[in-house]
C-alpha cells in the first residue's frame, strides 16, 4: 500500500522509470569481475556460500526468537517514555 501524501524526500539517482540502473550495471560489473577469477577459488567460494545458506535452512532459521511489539518497545526504551 502506498499513500502519495508521504511522498520520499530521496529519489535514487540513476533510476529510470523505477528501474535501478546503477544496480543493474553494478551486478554486471561483479559477474564480469568474476569472470577472471581461477575456477578453483570460485568453487570454493560458491561452496562456502553454499553451506552457510544451507547451515542457516537447516539449523539457525528455527532457532530465531522473534519479539512482539511490545517487546522491542521496551527493549528500546520507547514504551519507558510513553
Amino acid at each position: 500500500m502506498q499513500r502519495p501524501e508521504l511522498r520520499g524526500w530521496f529519489r535514487y539517482p540513476g533510476n529510470i522509470r523505477n528501474i535501478p540502473v546503477l544496480a543493474v550495471v553494478a551486478a554486471i560489473a561483479a559477474v564480469w569481475v568474476l569472470t577472471f577469477l581461477e575456477p578453483l577459488p570460485l568453487l570454493i567460494g560458491t561452496g562456502w556460500i553454499v553451506l552457510i545458506t544451507v547451515f542457516y535452512f537447516a539449523y539457525a532459521r528455527s532457532r530465531w526468537d522473534y519479539l512482539d511489539e511490545e517487546q522491542m518497545l521496551a527493549q528500546s526504551g520507547v514504551a519507558d517514555q510513553q
